[in-house]
């Protein structure tokens, strides 16, 4: 016999007080003495039951549910910042409905659309440039937006948190400079607004330097140009460059899909590398260094705003730079392992 699902009505009968009661306790707005609410929630726990957030949230015009539209959900950097986008919306009383976009207009547009179905209060996303319109659709459907890393252009009202691309370019051009290296060679992403800012910032850095920045020395590539990463590979280790800089995770997993194959000539010519977790291992040369975030914190911020809008009950307008955003060098040398 299946097991009878305990109702606010049975909470009620067990704690001898009114359902309006026990639902002002377990909801939170409306008076509750702290010995009732507290008998309330004890007796809740105790029977098993649990609040419909829904069912709630459509009597207040509020889900109390938040949409997340991430990238590669395989890349760790993008699961930690959604783990801290999940986990800071559950501490302030919010579901968290995942999409994973992988940089896809497709999916991207479906994810949109499953989220203006679902009703959810607002969405955090790092979005892509195609999907204008129906961003538009969402904010017609009264839901508040958050972007993080990017901006759209057409939708300039929408709050962005910004890493600080450009200092983050600066560091690394700097770091190039003072390690004497001549052959470096930045890769950017052809991104709307962090691969001009990276660029920005390692121009500057050159233009304050004795160190001249060469034209060849910057290549901006589409993040979906994987296919053509070990010609680029391949070009690399003829011009036997001292040093790669990759401005884009996506940039930085498609060069290492191609040097882990095993008979790739990119491979055999930036000697074997081992990738394991966060670090590059083994190999003499070059040296590669990639853009380091603090995901925890960038998902804490990005739901803290979003929330903030929420409760104000208007789409907030600011564009935030956090400062969280630097390179960090990988060097490539020859360990036992």
């Amino acid at each position: 016999m299946n097991k009878k699902i305990p109702t606010l009505i049975d909470v009620a009968n067990k704690c001898n007080l009114s359902v309006a009661t026990v639902s002002r306790a377990l909801s939170g707005p409306g008076y509750v003495s702290e010995k009732s609410k507290e008998r309330v929630l004890a007796e809740a726990k105790k029977l098993g039951y649990s609040i419909n957030l829904n069912a709630m949230g459509l009597r207040k015009s509020a889900s109390r549910t938040l949409g997340l539209i991430v990238e590669d959900i395989t890349v760790l950097d993008f699961a930690i910042f959604a783990d801290s986008v999940c986990r800071t919306a559950s501490e302030n009383g919010y579901k968290v409905i995942v999409c994973v976009a992988n940089e896809d207009v497709d999916l991207e547009a479906d994810s949109i659309n499953l989220l203006i179905s679902s009703r959810v209060d607002g969405i955090i996303a790092i979005p892509t440039v195609w999907n204008s319109e129906l961003w538009k659709n969402a904010i017609e459907h009264k839901i508040k937006l958050q972007f993080v890393d990017r901006n759209l252009p057409e939708l300039k009202n929408v709050p962005v948190i910004m890493s600080d691309h450009k200092n983050a370019g600066a560091q690394a051009a700097n770091y190039f400079i003072e390690k004497k290296f001549k052959k470096v060679v930045y890769l950017l992403p052809n991104l709307i607004h962090s691969g001009q800012l990276l660029k920005d910032g390692i121009v500057d850095a050159y233009k304050k330097s004795p160190v001249t920045l060469n034209r060849d020395q910057i290549m901006v590539l589409s993040e979906h140009r994987t296919p053509d990463m070990h010609l680029i590979l391949d070009d690399l280790a003829q011009k036997k460059v001292d040093a790669i800089f990759c401005g884009s995770y996506v940039i930085a997993n498609s060069m290492l899909k191609e040097l882990m194959k095993g008979e790739s000539a990119p491979r055999r010519r930036f000697s074997n590398l081992v990738y394991t977790d966060r670090s590059w291992i083994g190999g003499a040369s070059p040296e590669v260094t990639i853009l380091d975030n603090d995901f925890e914190k960038l998902g804490r911020l990005s739901v803290m705003n979003l929330l903030r809008d929420l409760s104000d009950g208007k789409q907030s307008t600011s564009k935030s730079v956090a400062s969280i955003q630097k390179f960090r060098p990988i060097f490539l040398r020859k360990d036992t392992f």
